[in-house]
């Protein structure tokens, strides 16, 4: 297996144990990240700790995990970005969310600094991070993804090459636009057979074994309902963002999003109730406390 001299840059409830997953994978990691609480604990497992993105060591591969659109851009250009320190023909790799403009203006700014790019964003939730068992959706050449798939294995156990750059970020939006709109349907769904004296049992029971049956059922029982936590997961400010940039999508490739914009509108109303940082189940709080139940 190839080793990797790689630069990670953003070491959050995703990033951390990514970056961690390539650690072990036997690759050469420097991490970074804005807080250096992450950047330290990393570094205890063995990672060389940098202060500031540049990629000033060499670095084959740059990972970048930070929140959205602004961040990539300011990572990778602004003063002490990635591209300060990148050699020529090295490999960028984007596996934040972000829509396909972004993304190809992107790799348009990199060519131009003799860099090469992958978007790579992740699929599935924070305990398959911590697993190694993400779902990757890669955009680019199918070259630069050999060449970073040793690395992408130790992050996930599902890579799926989309196509060229923009097509991964076009496949992640769709995925969260589907995958966000569910959950709070069914957490609609429940706090409306809860208020009419259905048990949770009950529910569940039936639900699970009809096609009304999701992975967004068996997350809400598993946040709400055993442990009312709420402890991302997935946060709402990350949804919100994410829906955010399908909205903008859609609107460009001319298809209606009339059911997207609800559950948007959902996802605003929790954060500005102090839920941005908790998972996106957490909406299930907003229903609970109109109608007066709660399912926990």
């Amino acid at each position: 297996m190839a080793v990797l001299t790689v630069r990670f840059v953003g070491l959050g409830v995703m990033g951390l144990p990514m970056a961690r997953n390539v650690l072990k994978g036997r690759h050469a990691v420097a991490g970074f990240n804005r807080s250096a609480g992450a950047t330290d604990t990393l570094a205890a497992d063995g990672a060389t700790a940098a202060r500031t993105a540049a990629a000033a060591d060499g670095a084959d591969v740059a990972v970048l995990m930070v929140p959205g659109p602004e961040e990539i851009e300011a990572v990778l250009f602004g003063e002490d970005g990635v591209v300060a320190g990148m050699p020529a023909g090295g490999l960028v790799l984007v596996m934040s969310t972000i829509d396909p403009a972004t993304a190809q203006r992107v790799k348009a700014r990199l060519q131009t600094a003799e860099l090469r790019m992958l978007e790579a964003p992740v699929a599935r939730p924070a305990q398959n991070a911590v697993d190694g068992t993400l779902a990757i959706l890669v955009g680019g050449t199918e070259e630069d993804l050999e060449q970073a798939r040793p690395m992408l294995e130790c992050m996930g156990s599902d890579i799926v090459y989309c196509g060229p750059v923009g097509t991964a970020a076009a496949m992640k939006l769709v995925n969260n636009m589907l995958s966000n709109s569910m959950l709070i349907m069914t957490a609609e769904a429940l706090a409306l057979g809860r208020k009419a004296g259905l048990a949770v049992e009950t529910m569940y029971s039936v639900l699970a074994g009809t096609a009304a049956n999701s992975a967004s059922l068996g997350r809400i029982e598993r946040q709400a309902v055993k442990s009312r936590a709420f402890a991302p997961g997935f946060m709402v400010k990350l949804a919100q963002k994410d829906l955010r940039l399908a909205t903008t999508f859609a609107s460009e490739v001319g298809v209606r999003a009339s059911l997207r914009a609800a559950a948007h509108q959902m996802l605003a109303e929790a954060g500005i109730r102090g839920y941005a940082d908790a998972d996106t189940s957490s909406v299930l709080r907003l229903y609970e406390e109109a109608a007066g139940v709660e399912l926990g």
